[in-house]
């Protein structure tokens, strides 16, 4: 296939392994990879009935336990990361080393177990800046994302944005999503300047809020998991006397009489799709997927974020969280 393309002066279609938590790679990033023309080349997950499964639903033709099989391929164009914060961390390091271009789930906040901090920052910095490294920031593809955006295009006034999330259950999962939402907060404000990042929490929800420099403020509130009328995430979005409704990805409504978009999905499109699209579009051009100075700037403000929770974020992330509002 990379030979025909050759010939006819096109550009080969990039090789692409794929590591991490097999639940992610078979039920989300397989399929999202599988419909954009790329070589889906190797697959390593835990299991090697899990990885041989897996690779045979999608016609990987090699699957393996061993992710050092992945860094080793010389042919291996990008690797794909997927998993729980630790262990995903973990697989950056060599394959920064081994110059893979990398797609990995969640920015990486701190280093790995046994990797000095300051190490890990200086190649996973280096990594960001050179485009090598890009975190899979989806939401800001979704598409009912970019009709928001769309409609707040031409708009000066002040925004509220407030990002209602359910609280992640699994372990360390909290901390791992921090950096999406940072991310859909900053890319739906656009380039105002933040000026600081708070803690919001309420009596029955964890929250942060980012403030920015002309009065703005975006707010992600984590409710319990039993709490609110809505599945996983609504967005609602004020701007002057205007506002908008993203309801977990599906349904675009207006809050107010003076809006008249309106728009329903036939199902939930978080923009995984769209993701695996423009990354293999930067493979193929050899441009960076996400701008290095905005993804280091989400990083600064995912950082602070998880600070300003402090206590709050430990106890979430060790499941000691409680609903007060049931007591």
């Amino acid at each position: 296939m990379r030979d025909d393309a050759a010939n006819k002066g096109q550009a080969p279609p990039p090789r692409i392994g794929f590591a991490g938590d097999p639940h992610a790679l078979e039920s989300v990033l397989l399929p999202a990879f599988a419909r954009t023309g790329a070589v889906l080349r190797c697959l390593a997950c835990t299991g090697a009935r899990e990885a041989i499964r897996i690779g045979r639903r999608f016609r990987v033709p090699e699957a393996t336990t061993q992710f050092a099989r992945l860094v080793d391929d010389p042919e291996l164009d990008a690797i794909v990361i997927s998993g729980v914060a630790d262990e995903a961390a973990g697989m950056l390091l060599p394959a920064i080393r081994a110059g893979k271009r990398i797609l990995t789930d969640s920015l990486p906040l701190s280093a790995p177990a046994g990797v000095p901090p300051v190490d890990f920052e200086r190649c996973v910095g280096a990594a960001i800046e050179t485009g090598a490294l890009a975190p899979a920031f989806h939401r800001r593809y979704a598409p009912l994302v970019r009709e928001a955006v769309d409609w707040l295009a031409g708009r000066d006034d002040r925004r509220t944005i407030e990002l209602t999330v359910r609280r992640p259950a699994a372990a360390g999962a909290v901390a791992r999503e921090i950096p999406h939402w940072v991310d859909l907060l900053v890319h739906l404000f656009g380039p105002r300047p933040v000026v600081g990042v708070h803690d919001a929490s309420r009596p029955e929800s964890l929250a942060f809020a980012l403030r920015f420099a002309d009065g703005s403020c975006g707010t992600v509130d984590l409710v319990a998991p039993a709490r609110g009328d809505f599945q996983q995430e609504r967005l609602r979005i004020v701007c002057g006397n205007h506002a908008i409704e993203v309801d977990d990805f599906r349904r675009l409504r207006p809050d107010g009489p003076r809006c008249d978009r309106r728009k329903t999905l036939r199902r939930p499109d978080r923009g995984h799709g769209a993701l695996a699209q423009a990354f293999v579009a930067a493979l193929r051009s050899g441009r960076p997927l996400l701008d290095s100075a905005a993804t280091r700037e989400v990083a600064r403000l995912s950082r602070s974020a998880c600070e300003a929770l402090g206590g709050a974020l430990k106890n979430a992330e060790s499941g000691r969280v409680a609903d007060r509002a049931d007591h």
